[in-house]
């Protein structure tokens, strides 16, 4: 996982606070927290004890029943403890002292006060991070067994998993470097770029410069895959190829600039000609796409777009996905976006296990599956793909309750739902304070205000009555 270049110790710190954080409105107990992470309970101890450290105020004990007491843990408690973590630890460092160019692993250990055998062991740790998290190896003071394009991939993947959001570990003349060039997009092309935009953007040149300049270029035979993925129009780079040839004046690396720019930042806007193997993958979509939703206009040329894009950046910025890999949120998808999410799971699960000759980990599957219910729900209305459930809203209170019952119907739009005042033949759900004994809609009665409960409840009879609907289409 890439939580091991973390030391041994802060790996386990870092997962008994992630363990904490997902069970902060629940019981959890020194017994479960020692069988869910394989930990003694003299470890789990220590482990707390480093944890306090790290985060004041985050003090964890526990009762005679063995149940945790703490104060909740935030997601903002886990990034900063998981930079504080990778800072201090000698593998990372190590890693960022090759990529910086330097060479002597003696001078490491002397930087590091390390022995000259605990640095040869960090490297050795390091390497088994690499070659079983990535399939690469430390050879030396040089990472090597894969393309350059994978090795690119794979360090930003790690800068932005820990990196992102915090003080930037590379030295002043590549961060100047960056900001110079970030400089130059917002203002010659009028850019507009959200911080997280910025953060990855920024990482992505700072990794660029490092490995140029340490001899690590991409060779024709790898600029040429990218090209074979998607062409994309250089012109509309020119000026900036000008300016950035200061520092990188070999065109495949401006190419590969421009490229990581077209899908990353620009996105939209520009022609795009997509070599054979994203069209393969394009057409096989489209069909996949008409299997589900019969009306072929749907299949919009904003949808081809967004389409060639996501495709195209699967192939070329290949990174291991560390984020919306949780399973479990594809039940929500499938029952607010049937089609949708029919439509994504097909294509995921028939076409890309295998991309290119290699099989595919099920955690970038999941991530694949995100990237299109997204772009789904995007580009297509929900209108245009199934029926709404026609709400009716009924109760004696008056007018005035009416309309502060619809308002709250307002935040369940996803439901695709039709709010109306009048019963009739079409209604799906009837919302009262008065049962009615003849009515044929399925009915909910809430004497006073509903609370959360009736809410949810509210929600889950919305998704029976679609359920209900697609099943007789």
């Amino acid at each position: 996982m890439i939580l091991d270049i973390l030391e041994e110790q802060d790996k386990y710190v870092l997962l008994l606070a992630k363990l904490l954080e997902q069970h902060n409105n629940e019981l959890l107990t020194d017994a479960h927290i020692c069988e869910t992470l394989g930990i003694s309970r003299f470890r789990m101890e220590h482990y707390l004890e480093e944890l306090g450290h790290v985060l004041s105020e985050k003090e964890v004990s526990f009762n005679k029943k063995g149940e945790a007491l703490y104060r909740k843990l935030t997601m903002g408690d886990i990034e900063c403890l998981k930079n504080v973590l990778v800072t201090r630890s000698k593998k990372f460092k190590l890693l960022h002292y090759i990529i910086e160019g330097n060479s002597s692993i003696r001078k490491f250990a002397r930087d590091e006060f390390l022995s000259l055998s605990q640095a040869y062991r960090k490297r050795r740790e390091l390497n088994t991070f690499f070659e079983e998290e990535f399939g690469l190896v430390i050879d030396g003071m040089k990472i090597r067994g894969g393309s350059e394009l994978h090795i690119r991939n794979t360090l930003l993947t790690i800068y932005f998993f820990y990196c992102s959001g915090f003080p930037s570990p590379f030295s002043k003349k590549i961060r100047t470097y960056a900001m110079n060039i970030e400089g130059f997009l917002l203002t010659n092309l009028a850019l507009r770029l959200t911080r997280t935009s910025r953060e990855k953007l920024e990482l992505f040149l700072c990794l660029h410069y490092s490995r140029v300049h340490t001899d690590n270029v991409l060779n024709s035979e790898e600029s040429g895959y990218i090209q074979s993925i998607a062409l994309i129009e250089t012109s509309y780079f020119e000026e900036l190829n000008h300016y950035v040839a200061k520092e990188v004046s070999d065109t495949k690396e401006l190419y590969f600039l421009d490229t990581f720019l077209f899908f990353n930042i620009f996105k939209t806007g520009m022609p795009l000609q997509l070599g054979e193997i994203s069209t393969q993958l394009m057409d096989q979509f489209a069909t996949i796409f008409t299997k589900y939703i019969k009306n072929k206009t749907l299949f919009s040329d904003e949808i081809k777009q967004k389409l060639a894009l996501l495709i195209s950046n699967w192939f070329i910025f290949t990174s291991e996905a560390t984020s919306f890999i949780d399973e479990f949120q594809i039940n929500y998808f499938s029952e607010m976006y049937p089609a949708f999410h029919a439509i994504a799971f097909d294509f995921v699960d028939t076409t890309c296990r295998h991309l290119q000759n290699r099989q595919v980990s099920n955690t970038q599957l999941v991530k694949y599956y995100y990237d299109l219910i997204f772009m789904l729900i995007e580009t297509v209305p929900i209108t245009e793909i199934e029926q709404p459930i026609k709400v009716c809203i009924d109760f004696s209170h008056g007018e005035s309750y009416n309309s502060f019952i619809e308002k709250n119907i307002l935040f369940y739009k996803d439901l695709n739902i039709e709010v109306q005042r009048y019963n009739d033949m079409n209604t799906d759900l009837y919302l009262t304070d008065n049962f009615q004994s003849t009515l044929r809609a399925k009915q909910i009665v809430w004497r006073d205000p509903p609370t959360p409960n009736d809410w949810s409840y509210f929600a889950d009879v919305v998704l029976e009555l679609k359920r209900d609907k697609l099943e007789k289409e």
